[in-house]
């Protein structure tokens, strides 16, 4: 049966819904009905709105550093309960379960802070407040030598993981500094992509390294508009190679057409666009990995009850789905797309130059190219088995 209307009116009642209820109520319709309008109309967009203050996010949606997940905004308010409190933080239960994706989300954003081009790199720049509502770190007036030794004071991951509940967590980071855990908090939530630690089958046996992640990096809209672009064009596969320090924003904000900005590291010989390549060889160069440097060796049986990621020296190569629109200038290891938003990671490789079997992991690594119809396959498959598990 209809609710009643008359106690309190319509207007009364009105007023006492969220807006996207008002609209369904008022036009005639029950409370299930309403209810699921509302429903259906929000939970394809939580990514859109803050945990906390249940507001949009500012100044983001609609373009490449739209969150996926849901998250908290960079309103004073929110800040400082997520600093203090850990409003929208992840538990201690669930850095357990993901402790290779945080250590290596710390590792990446260490290496931005620290790097002589954090000015350009730490983009987005921490947000935090302290007790007072005061911003200690603002991102409109940024600060990198303070974010950095902010930074530089983290726990170790093998600190963080042996941890049994918040309490202790927020004890280990309060004894390195008072804004340790606010930076923790702040580099975890942060990350707009979704990072997922692969095993088994789950993993591209080629590539050598057993430190891969899936990577979802687009928002819900986005991701639509690339199948769209996808069912009308094809597409095909290409590696993305960057130093670690710069990974901070691209996993952020997405693999960008970087020429003729500040963020442009090499150059545009073959015009503007995402650089990306067919052979993970060539892509491992723009990762800065060298075969056979003199890095301090990891003797294996030193991580065999650690399987996580050092952060230290930590190279990254990304394997990208492309749109094949017939615009990918392709000039041979080097294919260029000029239009980012046609560019999507599917995978992250993570290589540790300082564990004993580098070199024989960046051999066969090297080896691999989306071209080669095996490795096609083994995309396809992987894929296929991953489909439906995250």
């Amino acid at each position: 049966p209809r609710p009643n209307v008359d106690t309190p009116s319509k207007e009364a009642r009105g007023k006492m819904l969220h807006p996207f209820l008002k609209k369904a109520h008022l036009g005639g319709r029950g409370v299930l009905a309403c209810l699921y309008a509302y429903l259906n109309a929000r939970i394809p967009q939580l990514h859109r709105f803050c945990v906390n203050c249940d507001h949009t996010h500012i100044g983001i949606l609609g373009g490449l550093n739209e969150p996926i997940r849901p998250s908290v905004c960079r309103r004073d308010l929110c800040s400082w309960a997520f600093t203090e409190l850990g409003v929208g933080s992840a538990s201690a239960y669930e850095l357990a379960s993901t402790a290779e994706v945080v250590d290596l989300l710390l590792a990446i954003t260490t290496a931005a802070a620290t790097s002589d081009r954090s000015s350009k790199i730490l983009d987005p720049f921490p947000l935090l407040v302290n007790h007072n509502g005061e911003r200690y770190l603002d991102p409109d007036e940024p600060d990198y030598l303070k974010a950095r030794d902010v930074i530089s004071k983290l726990p170790s991951m093998q600190q963080i993981v042996a941890t049994n509940n918040e309490e202790d967590l927020e004890k280990i980071c309060a004894e390195r500094g008072e804004y340790v855990q606010g930076i923790f908090r702040w580099i975890t939530s942060s990350c707009s992509a979704q990072l997922v630690s692969l095993s088994g089958d789950h993993r591209l046996t080629s590539m050598g390294t057993k430190f891969q992640f899936l990577m979802y990096s687009a928002s819900p809209e986005r991701e639509q508009a690339f199948v769209t672009a996808k069912r009308t064009h094809g597409s095909i596969f290409a590696f993305h190679g960057s130093p670690i320090e710069n990974w901070h924003s691209i996993l952020r904000g997405g693999v960008k057409n970087c020429s003729g900005t500040n963020l442009q590291l090499n150059g545009a010989s073959y015009g503007p666009g995402v650089y990306l390549s067919p052979n993970a060889s060539t892509s491992l160069g723009y990762s800065k990995v060298v075969k056979g440097s003199n890095y301090e060796s990891i003797a294996s049986s030193s991580r065999s009850e650690n399987q996580f990621i050092s952060g230290e020296q930590v190279k990254i190569l990304a394997l990208c789905e492309i749109i094949d629109d017939g615009t990918i200038k392709k000039a041979d290891s080097i294919w260029v797309v000029a239009n980012d938003e046609h560019v999507v990671t599917r995978f992250l490789f993570v290589f540790l130059p300082q564990s004993s079997d580098f070199n024989e992991t960046v051999d066969k690594a090297s080896r691999c190219s989306t071209t080669d119809t095996n490795f096609q396959s083994e995309i396809s498959t992987v894929m296929e088995n991953i489909k439906g598990n995250y």
